[in-house]
Formats: structure tokens, C-alpha cells, sequence
């Protein structure tokens, strides 16, 4: 197993462990289900940042959205903050 980054998540079922992987994995299955990826991180001035795919979000941790790497579910990086650095945009008027 690689050293990967994990996220500690509260939720009503208990503490879960969610890594770089898993984020991807959750990622995958939404687009393989239809989800279009339409989290947008929210810059000053009305710019977002590239859609993502929501993998968590509670009241104590904040969100996590998985931003793929130009089209590819394989690459990508875990955007974090509270519930407000995130908008829900269309993936067509994303920008950045």
C-alpha cells in the first residue's frame, strides 16, 4: 500500500477514513452512474474553479470534492473547505 493521504469524517455512523483512492473510486462510480461533476470551488469576483465530483460533506469536517484531471477519473486531486467555498455550477460554465 502507498503512503496516501486520508481524511478523518465524522458522520452518524462514526468516524470513516477516506483516501486519495477512495475519493477516486467514489468519483468513478458517480460518473459511471451519470453524475456529471458539477461542485465548483468559489473564487472572489464570481470565477469558479474546475467542477468536481461531491465525496463528502458534514457539518464538523466540511466538504470534499474530487476534482478529475482533464476528463480523466484517474488523475485528480481532493478539494477541501466548509460547504460556502463551494458552489454548484454547470460543468459548461466552469472556469479557471
Amino acid at each position: 500500500m502507498k503512503n496516501d493521504r486520508a481524511y478523518i469524517i465524522h458522520t452518524r455512523d462514526g468516524v470513516k477514513r477516506i483516501t486519495a483512492e477512495d475519493a477516486r473510486q467514489n468519483a468513478k462510480r458517480q460518473q459511471q452512474e451519470g453524475v456529471k461533476p458539477s461542485f465548483c470551488y468559489r473564487f472572489g469576483g464570481g470565477e469558479y474553479g474546475r467542477p468536481g465530483f461531491l465525496i463528502w460533506s458534514t457539518r464538523e469536517d466540511g466538504a470534499g470534492v474530487y476534482i478529475p484531471a482533464d476528463d480523466d477519473i484517474t488523475g485528480g486531486y481532493i478539494s477541501t473547505g466548509w460547504q460556502g467555498d463551494f458552489a454548484i455550477c454547470p460543468p459548461q460554465e466552469a472556469t479557471a
